[in-house]
């Protein structure tokens, strides 16, 4: 079964409870630790749009694509910045900068796709098995 889901969101920090309910409205019911995983990350990933891209400190809306599949749940968060290089990943501090930290140690697999939009995503495995592959290479 495959299922897309797309949303838009406004860029700030307030988006986080929109993300949580679109993650809960998937069509296809997910384990309760997919779901929590998906969220965090999916969070990070919005969070970070409101930190660091202009456009949406403008109110250019940041979207949000949620693709199900038989065993994998991909997570897309798209804005209308340029995108960025993935440098060393680290903790961050009491301040902030755990965001990629925290999707890379979650996720499967993610990465950063640069264009005319920058889209950042992640993948879990909802079959039980995990596929970790590094984004940074």
């Amino acid at each position: 079964m495959r299922a897309t889901r797309t949303f838009r969101l406004k860029g700030h920090a307030r988006s986080a409870a929109a993300v949580r309910a679109a993650l809960r409205g998937l069509p296809r019911a997910l384990d309760e630790a997919t779901i929590a995983d998906a969220s965090l990350c999916a969070t990070e990933l919005v969070s970070n749009v409101a930190r660091h891209c202009e456009g949406a400190a403008r109110g250019h809306p940041v979207e949000l694509q949620l693709l199900v599949d038989d065993d994998l749940l991909r997570v897309e968060v798209s804005d209308p910045g340029k995108g960025f290089e993935v440098g060393e990943l680290s903790p961050g501090d009491e301040t902030g900068g755990w965001g990629l930290f925290i999707v890379d140690r979650i996720a499967d697999a993610w990465g950063v796709d640069p264009g005319t939009r920058c889209r950042v995503w992640f993948e879990l495995s909802t079959s039980g098995t995990a596929f970790r592959t590094p984004a940074a290479a």
